[in-house]
Formats: C-alpha cells, sequence, structure tokens
C-alpha cells in the first residue's frame, strides 16, 4: 500500500481547478476511497482548506453553500490526520533548513517522517523539499 503526504494546494487543486492538476492525484484520490492508499495530512490542512473555502466565498467564487459542501466533503474524506505535537519540532528544524515557513515545513517533516511522497500544486514547495531528499509529485 502506497503512503502519500498530500498538501492543502493540492487537495484544494482536486476540487477547485484553479491551476494544473499534480500528476497522479486523481488516481490518488480514488485509491485512498477503495483503501489502497493511506494519506497522511497535518491537522493544518484542515485550517487552511477552510480558510481558502472562506476567501474563494469572499471573492464570490465559490457561494456559502458550494464552500460548507466542499469543506464536508472534504473534512469526510479517509484521511489520515496527524496531530502536530509530534512534528513541530522537525518542522521548525525544516524550515530553518530550507528557508521555509513552518505551515510548509510540517508536510516536509510527515513526508520524511513517514518515508513518503508528498504531494503538492506548491512550486517552491516541491522545490524545497527535493533539495531535502523528499520525493514529490507536482505536475
Amino acid at each position: 500500500m502506497k503512503t502519500v503526504v498530500l498538501d492543502t494546494s493540492a487537495l484544494l487543486r482536486f476540487y477547485i481547478p484553479d491551476g494544473p492538476v499534480p500528476q497522479g492525484l486523481e488516481r490518488l484520490m480514488a485509491d485512498m476511497e477503495r483503501d489502497e492508499a493511506v494519506v497522511i495530512v497535518p491537522e493544518l490542512l484542515l485550517v487552511e482548506t477552510a480558510q481558502v473555502l472562506y476567501r474563494k466565498q469572499t471573492q464570490n467564487i465559490l457561494n456559502q453553500t458550494e464552500a460548507t459542501r466542499l469543506l464536508e466533503e472534504i473534512t469526510g474524506l479517509p484521511l489520515h490526520v496527524a496531530r502536530h505535537q509530534e512534528y513541530i519540532l522537525d518542522a521548525y528544524l525544516t524550515a530553518n533548513r530550507l528557508d521555509i515557513s513552518v505551515y510548509d515545513a510540517l508536510f516536509v517533516a510527515l513526508a520524511q517522517s513517514f518515508s513518503a511522497i508528498l504531494i503538492t500544486a506548491d512550486l517552491k514547495l516541491q522545490q524545497a523539499s527535493l533539495r531535502d531528499g523528499v520525493p514529490v509529485t507536482l505536475q
């Protein structure tokens, strides 16, 4: 069974295609639904997702009903949500080493901890992850 860390930008591209969908993301989502893949995300992904949906709503890209429906669907996914406390020190050190935000470094630290591929739609995060030896899928 494959293990993947999914970042917020990639997950949201699956639902709101406002740019290229990362390679393999559609297959990963299908595999996750069939219990053929383990998708790990930090708790942060849920907050970031809600914030992006709220922003899309205030920009009149989505209405409140659409944003609420998407948030309900995303929170209902069979994601393995990792608590921050266990990974925050690694994320902090990774942020310092790669000169990226602690938020982004949390995804890198999770991928390293689980020897997982990181799927992202964020080019800066992809480049930083590759510098740190984390296999990454972008587009």
